[in-house]
C-alpha cells in the first residue's frame, strides 16, 4: 500500500502513537471482537501500533501483539459481513482492515558470519495491508458506498483508497461525485475531499485543476495546512515542468471548485454542519 490517506487513520496517528509505546506491554492478549464497536477499537489499536513499529524496530512482544490483532480483527470483520452482508458499516470495516490494517510478515535472511560461514535467520517486519491484492478491500469499501450512499465518509475513504491503490482516474470520479452531491459531508470531510482531489489531479499532472481544488479546501477551512502544502508542491512541480501538458478534459465536478478558487477566504455555500463524523481509524 502507498501512503495511508484514510481520514480515521490519520486522526488516530496524532493522538494514539505516543501513548501506545508506554502502555502496550501492559495490555492483555487481544480477544475476538464481539461487536462493530469493538472491531473499531481493535482497528485503532492495530493501526496505532503498526504505524509505530513501521518507524522503529519492534520488540518480540509488540510484534506478537500486532500479529494477533491483525488475525483476530480480519476474522471478526469477515464474520460481521457474513452475518450482515447488507450492513454498510460491516463492509466498511472489512475494507478498512484489508487495506489499512498492519500485519507482521516473516522472511528468511542469509547471514554471513565473520569466519565466512552462513546461517539462515527469520526476520519479522511490519507491512500495511492484510492482503497482497487490494481488490477485495476496494470492493468492500465500494459496497459500503452502495449500501449507504448518503454517508459521505464512505465515499471519501473509498476515493482515497482507490488513489492509494494507483487508480487515480477512478478516484477522481468518486471524489468529484462526493463533492458534487455533498453526500452528508461534514466540514472536515469536505476539506479532506477537496484536498484529496487536489492530490489526485497533481498526480495526473492536471496542475490547474489541482490548484483549484487546493483553493476549494482553503475556502472550506481557511489556512488549513494540507491545502497550503499542496499549493507549495504545485509550485515546485510546475517550476520543474513548466511546459507539462495538463490534459484536463473538464472542470472539477460542480462549479464550486472554480468559484472557491476565486475567493479562498470565503467558505463555500452549503457547508454541512458536522454530523457524527466517523470516529476511528
Amino acid at each position: 500500500m502507498g501512503t495511508m490517506r484514510l481520514g480515521f487513520c490519520s486522526a488516530l496517528a496524532v493522538v494514539a502513537v505516543a501513548a501506545a509505546s508506554a502502555a502496550w506491554g501492559a495490555k492483555a492478549a487481544p480477544k475476538p471482537a464481539s461487536s462493530l464497536q469493538q472491531l473499531t477499537a481493535d482497528f485503532e489499536r492495530n493501526v496505532s501500533l503498526g504505524m509505530m513499529l513501521a518507524a522503529r524496530p519492534g520488540t518480540p512482544q509488540e510484534l506478537d501483539e500486532l500479529k494477533i490483532l491483525a488475525q483476530l480483527g480480519l476474522a471478526a470483520a469477515r464474520k460481521a459481513v457474513e452475518q450482515a452482508p447488507n450492513s454498510a458499516e460491516a463492509q466498511y470495516r472489512l475494507g478498512s482492515w484489508l487495506l489499512y490494517g498492519y500485519r507482521v510478515v516473516e522472511t528468511e535472511q542469509v547471514i554471513r558470519e565473520p569466519d565466512g560461514t552462513e546461517r539462515t535467520e527469520t526476520a519479522r517486519r511490519v507491512v500495511q495491508g492484510l492482503a497482497d491484492d487490494p481488490g477485495e478491500g476496494l470492493e468492500a469499501l465500494k459496497r459500503a458506498t452502495v449500501l449507504d450512499p448518503g454517508r459521505g465518509r464512505y465515499l471519501v475513504d473509498y476515493g482515497a483508497a482507490l488513489f492509494d491503490c494507483g487508480e487515480a482516474e477512478e478516484a477522481l470520479g468518486v471524489l468529484r461525485g462526493a463533492w458534487t452531491a455533498q453526500a452528508g459531508l461534514t466540514t472536515a470531510e469536505r476539506m479532506e475531499a477537496a484536498t484529496l482531489l487536489s492530490s489526485v489531479c497533481l498526480d495526473l499532472w492536471r496542475f490547474g485543476e489541482a490548484r483549484e481544488w487546493a483553493y476549494s479546501a482553503l475556502a472550506v477551512v481557511p489556512g488549513n495546512a494540507a491545502a497550503l502544502q499542496r499549493l507549495r508542491e504545485l509550485d515546485r512541480a510546475q517550476a520543474v515542468a513548466p511546459q507539462a501538458v495538463e490534459g484536463e478534459q473538464s472542470q472539477p465536478a460542480g462549479t464550486a471548485a472554480s468559484e472557491s478558487a476565486q475567493e479562498p477566504g470565503e467558505a463555500a455555500e452549503g457547508t454541512a454542519e458536522p454530523a457524527g463524523q466517523e470516529s476511528p481509524e
